[in-house]
């Protein structure tokens, strides 16, 4: 019956000891996140990664562009610029997509996309994966024009 009451003790001790040990690399008080990878205590934290997107080419533009104009253009309007039929009635007026920050990645637009912002719904519900990337493109296409 005591050996059962020793077991909890003797992990509560292990993981305390491992934890403060100077082999062990825990209890990490400065931690260097420009690592590949770090540990701290009994977890092991990676760089976040990007999703990749495929390459663009007409074919996913044009889908994007028919998505665009059902989903999309009430809002942001037929030429991405925010004027569409239904903005005047937002608290918050929709982006307007021509005018995005150069550099802005593919990725952060398809999370945006999925994930909403503001008064624009998450669509990651309505949309494909596929679906979500001709979007993408088309947008990403309608801010380099």
């Amino acid at each position: 019956m005591v050996k059962l009451y020793l077991l909890p003790l003797i992990l509560l001790l292990g993981c305390t000891v491992n934890s403060i040990s100077p082999s062990g690399g825990g209890l990490d008080i400065d931690v260097d996140i420009s690592k590949e990878s770090f540990r701290h205590g009994w977890a092991y934290f990676s760089k976040p990664f990007t999703t990749k997107v495929e390459s663009r080419d007409q074919d996913s533009i044009q889908r994007g562009r028919q998505l665009y104009l059902h989903h999309c253009q009430k809002c942001h309007g037929e030429k991405g610029r925010g004027d569409g039929s239904l903005a005047k009635a937002l608290k918050i007026a929709p982006a307007d997509l021509t005018k995005l920050p150069s550099g802005l990645s593919d990725t952060y637009i398809l999370v945006q996309i999925k994930q909403g912002k503001g008064n624009m719904p998450m669509w990651r519900d309505f949309l494909t994966e596929k679906q979500s990337r001709d979007l993408t493109h088309f947008i990403i296409d309608l801010h380099e024009k």
